[in-house]
């Protein structure tokens, strides 16, 4: 979706399309840069006039529409009207190129992605919460083992695995993402970054929270106690932000 077409949005639906990307897909800035406009067709639209804002869904890399389904149904069980985007974004390098040509002006991506594909040569403005602000997404990256293979291992091979996992390796990673993200926002002009404030964030949250409680429902209904995986996940994020 170009610059041009995001303005014919209310400004309300384009606050729920930064958030929704971000909260969902797990973006951590929105980087756009000129070229030339281009046109694109949802692939799934609530067009019924309401007065509820216009919930606009673009998936990231390695996706397409389809992924929003759920999402997208709960929203329009609730009178929302949907806007589920088919962007050109596959790969980085195919994002890059799309960038590099004008294809696309813009795209949500990690900062320490940016040098890798020359992102941030390509695009001249970036936006995201200011330094010190908790990121509006949050990323899940497993690394996960059969557990009846790991089960059947002899108990020295077991305890190489356990001396090499868990939370004390999860936040080894988690601090070397962080760095490296701070290390490129930190190259990058201060006159290129919009701060996107904490108020601006928080009055984000009412307007999406019905997609969580769709979750928990969804969750619950399968027999898992989604409340609790939620309340969790909350515990851990705080507690191990810095």
């Amino acid at each position: 979706m170009t610059v041009k077409a995001l303005r014919d949005f209310p400004r309300r639906a384009i606050l729920l399309l930064i958030l929704a990307l971000a909260v969902v897909v797990g973006g951590t800035g929105l980087a756009s840069g000129a070229g030339a406009n281009t046109s694109a067709s949802p692939s799934a639209s609530n067009t019924e006039p309401a007065s509820k804002p216009t919930i606009v869904l673009v998936h990231g890399a390695f996706a397409d529409a389809s992924g929003w389904n759920g999402v997208t149904a709960r929203l329009q069980r609730r009178g929302y009207p949907v806007v589920a985007w088919a962007n050109p974004m596959r790969a980085l390098a195919s994002d890059a190129e799309a960038l590099s040509k004008g294809v696309i002006d813009g795209a949500l991506l990690p900062y320490e992605v940016l040098p890798a594909v020359k992102a941030d040569e390509l695009t001249h403005f970036h936006s995201g919460p200011a330094v010190g602000e908790p990121a509006i997404y949050n990323s899940v990256f497993l690394l996960a083992m059969n557990k009846a293979k790991y089960e059947s291992l002899p108990p020295d091979l077991r305890k190489v695995i356990d001396a090499n996992s868990g939370i004390a390796l999860s936040g080894q990673i988690g601090r070397i993402f962080a760095d490296a993200e701070t290390e490129v926002r930190a190259r990058l002009p201060a006159s290129s970054i919009n701060n996107i404030s904490k108020s601006e964030i928080e009055s984000w949250k009412p307007e999406v929270q019905q997609v969580t409680d769709g979750w928990v429902s969804e969750a619950s209904a399968k027999g898992a106690d989604g409340k609790g995986l939620l309340e969790a996940a909350k515990t851990l994020i705080k507690k191990y932000s810095r």
